[in-house]
């Protein structure tokens, strides 16, 4: 699990698009569970 939000952070931090980083992030809520 923190592999997942290791790699959404590197992506943050090498500036891809919006959208790319925007799938990482509902694909980290997905899988955690969330709402």
């Amino acid at each position: 699990m923190e592999d997942i939000k290791f790699i959404a952070r590197y992506k943050l931090m090498k500036d891809l698009s919006f959208a790319d980083v925007w799938l990482i992030v509902l694909y980290i809520i997905g899988s955690a569970g969330g709402t």
